[in-house]
């Protein structure tokens, strides 16, 4: 990073923003010695060492422990500023509300949409940005999570609309950077480029509008989304559509042992993802899985001894609370769970793995633990094997989302981008 940071600037000062023990902060004394380095960390743990680092090594670093996103910097109006490091991977769920509103209004004081779901890394690039001046260059490595999904649209829309990106190298998904994380990785560089400029990925460069159009940046990086399917080839999207699996607001009410409900009140189902893991998966086992009970609107309809059983479970519910719930609370009766179409073929959607497509043969419904694939063209039983092999030999981890953790998630429509043969070849 700081040999590429050495072709881009001639810094009067460097900024690691977040420094941790120093790493960055004592390289870039080495490598700009003219230049008045400044660490910053809110952890009394970690500026302690950096000092410390820094006096063993005869670098002469400004430490500051305070919060980066909002602490005075020693600046002046002389010189470019390079800003550099690793900001702290700290996800929505640990930042208090406060922080989040100093967040959303950073961007809005920036004209970028904002998103409270955004991890502690964004609120560090928007930091940057509010104070980034002319001539100033940037080089972060993070999570790369922010790349793909909705709450990473502040930090795609800084480097498309105000710091523009040259650099954007992404660490190989197999890989860990981040020792004992599991988390992928990206290094940024930023701020000497133009809107209608380039960005070099290591490999190739492509052009900064590709990626102002896309929100999603590991497809622009691998070409899958402006990539041709090719003769015999179509995305799963042209023949099939992809849902999510029955939400029924509480699982432990609503999902019951097999013999527990009557089978006219209930269907099975596959309730967890490993029931699609294997040669010989679980949900091929019907009699061994979970039931859904689905009551419907009218019980008053219902035989006698269903009308009684049917009552039984609505006074249960009532009792626990399950009509407050909010999906219950929207449903039109909440006591009314419809029986989920079955589709042709399941698929395990989150994982440290790629996804397990399976075949529907048994016609059974899911939960949202997997989702379903359902042809909007007529396919065989032939055809449908097909896609349901290739898919299993072709999908790898990288076609989906991968979060903090080393989990890669696979959305509906993301799974419908996917490129598989056309009909024609899968019939045959």
């Amino acid at each position: 990073m700081l040999d590429w940071a050495c072709g881009q600037i001639v810094p009067r000062r460097i900024i690691d923003c977040g420094c941790g023990s120093g790493r960055f902060a004592l390289a870039a004394a080495r490598h700009f010695p003219d230049a008045h380095v400044v660490a910053i960390d809110v952890s009394p743990v970690a500026t302690t060492m950096c000092k410390a680092n820094a006096v063993a090594s005869g670098a002469s670093i400004t430490v500051i422990r305070g919060d980066f996103t909002q602490a005075e910097l020693p600046f002046d109006d002389e010189g470019p500023t390079l800003w550099i490091g690793n900001p702290p991977y700290v996800r929505h769920h640990e930042l208090a509300k406060e922080r989040k509103s100093y967040h959303l209004n950073d961007l809005r004081t920036l004209g970028v949409r904002g998103n409270a779901l955004a991890g502690l890394h964004s609120h560090f690039v928007a930091s940057i940005a509010r104070r980034f001046r002319d001539g100033d260059v940037g080089c972060l490595i993070m999570s790369a999570e922010w790349m793909d999904v909705g709450y990473g649209a502040a930090i795609r829309d800084i480097l498309t609309k105000r710091l523009p990106m040259t650099r954007l190298r992404l660490f190989d998904k197999s890989s860990e950077p981040f020792s004992g994380t599991m988390t992928s990785a990206v290094v940024v560089g930023f701020g000497k480029g133009s809107l209608d400029g380039f960005v070099s990925n290591g490999d190739a460069t492509i052009a900064l509008g590709e990626f102002q159009k896309s929100d999603r940046w590991s497809d622009v990086l691998s070409r899958t989304n402006g990539r041709t399917t090719g003769k015999g080839y179509v995305r799963l999207g042209d023949i099939a559509r992809v849902h999510r699996g029955v939400v029924t607001g509480k699982n432990s009410f609503w999902v019951r042992r097999p013999g527990e409900v009557s089978e006219q009140l209930s269907v099975p189902v596959v309730a967890h993802a490993r029931e699609l893991a294997g040669a010989d998966p679980a949900c091929r086992d019907v009699a061994s899985l979970s039931r859904l009970v689905t009551l419907p609107d009218d019980i008053s309809s219902l035989p006698a001894e269903l009308h009684a059983e049917a009552n039984a479970i609505i006074r249960d519910g009532l009792h626990d609370g399950v009509d407050r719930g909010f999906v219950a609370s929207h449903r039109r009766h909440w006591w009314s769970i419809k029986a989920p179409k079955a589709p042709a073929i399941m698929m395990t959607y989150m994982a440290r793995h790629a996804p397990t497509f399976v075949v529907n043969v048994d016609g059974l419904g899911m939960l949202n633990v997997v989702h379903g694939i359902y042809p909007t063209v007529h396919l065989s039983d032939g055809a449908i094997r097909n896609l349901a092999e290739y898919l299993n030999k072709n999908v790898a981890v990288s076609d989906g989302r991968v979060y903090a953790g080393g989990l890669a998630k696979f959305e509906p429509r993301e799974v419908e981008r996917l490129v598989v043969p056309s009909p024609e070849v899968l019939e045959g």
